[in-house]
Parts: structure tokens; sequence; C-alpha cells
């Protein structure tokens, strides 16, 4: 997983059994900017060291290319930043 974040600016790890979850990054895969995101099911996948499985479930986690850390909504947040057009 290191060397697929590495490729991408911004890390998603998501509970891939949520349906709100798995619907907002399946909007991510289908956009434009799905070359910005790597995006890992934590029920499943690899997750980096500072990311407890239990809480990757509980909430998304978001790890952009400066290594900062963004859980629950304050990701969802990071994640709409790299879509320019939408506003708040």
């Amino acid at each position: 997983m290191e060397e697929k974040r590495h490729q991408k600016s911004i890390a998603v790890y998501y509970d891939g059994t949520c349906k709100m979850c798995t619907v907002f990054v399946g909007a991510i895969e289908d956009s434009n900017q799905k070359s910005v995101f790597a995006i890992e099911d934590a029920a499943s996948g690899p997750l980096p060291e500072n990311v407890t499985r239990e809480s990757a479930m509980h909430e998304m986690h978001v790890i952009d290319a400066l290594g900062n850390t963004y859980r629950g909504a304050d990701a969802i947040f990071r994640i709409m930043d790299e879509y320019k057009y939408l506003k708040f």
C-alpha cells in the first residue's frame, strides 16, 4: 500500500461494508479526480501504522501527501477540497 500511496497524493481508508461510504467512494472513483486518490477498503486492505482497523471501520480516514491525517467529517472535507467547483 505504501507504494500505491506514493503514486497518489491522497490515501482514503473507508469501511467497505458501509453503504454510505461505498457510495461516496464510488463517486470519487467515477470522477475526473480519481487519479489523485489511493482508495483502500479498511475491512480487508492494508492500513498505515497510524490508523487502526477499528478506527477506520468507525470513520473514514484520509492521509494527504504531506502526511496529515484527517478523520470523519474532516476527511470528507479534505477529499472535497480536491473538487474546486464544490464551495462552502
